[in-house]
């Protein structure tokens, strides 16, 4: 992630397009976006979120936004994770949203 490339997830190379997110863009692409993972540890450690997790997976992630236009609620961290969103883009033209824990 600090190099801005993903590679060799889901079978391709994966660049970042940008900063971080607003908060109202991340919520499009959790449901538009071809591939969307929940980054652990600084982002070190992906995991995939299957398309029936993701709306659970945002629920939880804008209730404690840090990304711009979002908003923490609940108790301060590091008791509960924060999160921002990044968009990556393939070669190919696939869409990854990163939705990083504790940013």
């Amino acid at each position: 992630m600090n190099t801005g490339v993903i590679d060799d997830w889901a079978g391709g190379t994966w660049h970042l397009t940008g900063k971080e997110l607003d908060v109202r863009v991340a919520r499009r692409l959790a449901i538009s976006a071809d591939l969307m993972v929940l980054g652990r540890g600084g982002s070190t450690q992906l995991e995939d979120v299957p398309a029936e997790q993701r709306a659970a997976v945002w629920e939880t992630a804008s209730r404690r936004y840090e990304g711009p236009g979002g908003k923490v609620e609940g108790p301060e961290w590091p008791k509960e994770p924060l999160y921002c969103a990044f968009k990556f883009a393939s070669e190919d033209g696939r869409i990854l949203l990163l939705i990083d824990e504790s940013c």
